[in-house]
């Protein structure tokens, strides 16, 4: 934290207040993805490239990081990648790809949100924590086949990658399998013998939560549309009490009112997208009984009014009139009975509710 505030970065400008207090109390500190994806978008603009990379090859090693030390510990390459990929959940809501090629692994990142696509900061610390710990653990200068990203790279970069980056619509780092079957040096190992196990059940409780969020999201954008999806009915549906409800979102990074706001949020672009589809009946659909309240709604969760949102949309999605946000009936011709509304049956399809998740009692 000392080194994020020399460059102007202070803990309230991400941070909610309980992490403020546990930061002051020295306590760890754990941030919902949301909140990591803030803390990325801040680095983004505060932290020149130079610095950046300095953090990402010399912090990062310094520090004792599940995935990191994991990945130390293997064999080689290919089981460093793997452990890596694994354990990296336990630290980040970050989400490792790796492809296996001819001849070479590509690794892709992505966010482990509905918004997919990491920050520029976020993808250059994990391209230069990945190929360090590689480089670390060889005891190598392991230079990849190349290094891609949907933006432009400084010269740092292409000094410390020992390749030029190429721009592509999302990001990559490939390695060749020849660096990959190296061995990596044993220190670490004697350790991970007795810390393997913990960290594996850390991993379990993760995909259980996980598990829990998909739950509560699935439901969610069944029950909305009826107008009926308190929390009570919501708990009911899925067979646990409230408050239990309430604490296993919360150890999963989340809560019901946000959770609500997602599913909302994407049922309304989803009924905006049918052209005969009123603003009224879009905003009844999404959960509100008011055009205005709605009207409010969307545009902080999109940035855009529903009638913006609306006549940005392709041609082809977009035949209706221009929406007027002030009328209740959005300017469509006729009030629709959506009867010709893409159906979400493609999005829930496969989504089951577990027939009992958990104790019914707090």
């Amino acid at each position: 934290m000392p080194y994020l505030k020399s460059y102007g970065i202070e803990p309230e400008d991400f941070l909610p207040a309980s992490c403020r207090r546990a930061l002051a109390t020295g306590e760890d500190i754990t941030l919902n993805p949301s909140q990591y994806l803030d803390f990325l978008r801040t680095i983004d603009t505060t932290i020149p490239d130079k610095e950046l990379l300095k953090l990402g090859t010399q912090s990062s090693l310094k520090q004792w990081v599940p995935a990191i030390f994991g990945a130390l510990a293997a064999d080689n390459g290919w089981e460093g990648l793997a452990r890596f990929e694994r354990y990296k959940k336990l630290t980040a809501p970050i989400d490792m790809h790796t492809t296996h090629e001819k001849n070479r692994c590509r690794v892709e990142f992505a966010f482990a949100g509905a918004e997919r696509a990491l920050p520029r900061s976020g993808v250059l610390l994990e391209q230069v924590i990945l190929l360090t710990l590689m480089r670390t653990g060889t005891g190598r200068h392991i230079v990849p086949l190349f290094v891609e990203a949907p933006f432009e790279y400084s010269a740092e970069y292409t000094e410390f990658f020992g390749v030029a980056p190429r721009a592509a619509s999302c990001n990559s780092l490939v390695f060749a399998a020849a660096d990959l079957l190296l061995p990596f040096r044993k220190a670490n190992n004697v350790m991970w013998e007795y810390l393997e196990p913990v960290l594996d059940e850390k991993i379990a409780a993760s995909e259980r939560y996980y598990g829990v969020v998909q739950s509560v999201r699935a439901e969610l954008l069944r029950m909305i549309p009826s107008g009926s999806y308190s929390l009570e009915k919501l708990s009911s549906h899925l067979g646990v009490s409230g408050r239990t409800l309430q604490r296993e979102l919360q150890q999963a990074g989340t809560s019901y009112q946000h959770e609500c706001s997602q599913a909302q949020s994407e049922l309304a672009c989803s009924y905006l997208k049918n052209p005969v589809a009123s603003l009224q009946d879009v905003a009844l659909l999404s959960g509100y009984t008011e055009v205005s309240s709605f009207t409010r709604a969307f545009k902080k969760w999109t940035g855009l009014t529903p009638g913006q949102y609306r006549n940005q949309l392709p041609s082809h999605d977009n035949t209706a009139d221009t929406v007027n946000d002030s009328s209740p009936n959005g300017g469509a011709a006729e009030r629709s009975n959506l009867s010709a509304a893409p159906p979400l049956t493609s999005y829930l399809a496969g989504v089951h509710r577990p027939p009992h998740w958990g104790n019914a009692t707090p």
